[in-house]
Order: structure tokens, then sequence, then C-alpha cells
């Protein structure tokens, strides 16, 4: 084999491997995108919202943005029940549990659903 045969056959193995890889990337990239834009509802019994910061009882912007879904969800029937969880800083009146309980009731969700 000569030299020159042998360097066009490591470069296409080079070349080929290269091109394998970045495929894959691609792929694996493709792939999360697609999946992230997936949303998908299955029934449950209920949708648990995790505390975040509250103010004086007011969810912050994140807390507030659960909620939101969490309503949401509640409103295309997928659980007839939220639940919110959280606790609190030294000092604070309200639980972030308390604060999404009355954030809820404020927004329409009755009692028997939080």
């Amino acid at each position: 084999m000569s030299l020159a045969a042998l360097f066009r056959w490591v470069l296409w193995l080079v070349l080929s491997l290269l091109l394998i890889a970045i495929l894959g990337v691609l792929y694996v990239a493709a792939h999360i995108w697609f999946v992230a834009r997936e949303d998908q509802h299955p029934r449950s019994d209920a949708i648990v919202v995790l505390g975040a910061s509250q103010y004086n009882g007011t969810p912050s912007p994140v807390y507030a943005a659960r909620l939101n879904h969490a309503l949401e969800l509640y409103r295309l029937h997928v659980a007839p029940h939220i639940v919110t969880v959280g606790g609190k800083q030294p000092g604070d009146v309200y639980t972030e549990a308390q604060a999404g309980k009355n954030y809820l009731a404020d927004h329409g969700v009755p009692r028997s659903a939080r």
C-alpha cells in the first residue's frame, strides 16, 4: 500500500467517524427538542405544587407560575385535587403551602379541591 493510499484511507476513516459523531449529536439534540415539546396530561389523583418563595402571603413569580400551571391542569380535569407544599422562614407569617392555598382560592379553586 502506498503512502498516498494509506493517507486517503486514514482520512476517509477520520472523516467518517467525525460525520457519525456529528450525526449522533444532531440526532440526540433533535430528539431532546422534540420530546421537550410534548405535553401529556395523564389522569392523576392530585397535582402537587412544590413551594417557592412567598412574600407575606403573596407567591413569588416562580411560585405563581407553578400555581398557574397547576390551575391549568386542574381546569383540564387532569386531577381533582391540588396539593401545595412548602415551609416558612423564621419570621414569616405564612408558609409557602398556605400562600399557595390562598392563591388557588383567589383563582376559584374550591376548598374541597385544595
